[in-house]
């Protein structure tokens, strides 16, 4: 039984995150919220939030270093904020509506 539980690996250490790279991610999610939440916060002028998408946008030294530090590729969370803040523009132009409901139809065609 020993062995058994040894090969499943379930608790590799390279998944244990170190408080270094909690805190990297934790900066990198409140950059994200900031760059894409409509919550109307007292604390977050639009000034911040404009400096937010910048700063996903146009990938300064600081974002590769932050993406690096939370244990990320830039380049993919790029992309995908990138798509992000896409779809959130265009949801509030009203051009996407039934996105959700084309994400599942494109998904059960993949698998069949």
């Amino acid at each position: 039984m020993a062995n058994y539980q040894n090969n499943l690996n379930m608790f590799p250490e390279e998944n244990i995150l170190s408080p270094e790279q909690k805190l990297w991610r934790a900066v990198l999610c409140q950059a994200l919220y900031d760059a894409l939440s409509d919550f109307k916060n007292q604390m977050l002028i639009e000034d911040d939030r404009q400096d937010a998408k910048y700063w996903f946008r146009d990938k300064p030294r600081s974002f590769y270093e932050v993406c690096r530090n939370a244990g990320f590729d830039p380049n993919y969370i790029h992309e995908k904020v990138k798509e992000l803040m896409n779809l959130k523009e265009l949801n509030k132009l009203g051009i996407v509506w039934n996105n959700e409901r084309k994400n599942k139809n494109n998904t059960n065609m993949e698998y069949k």
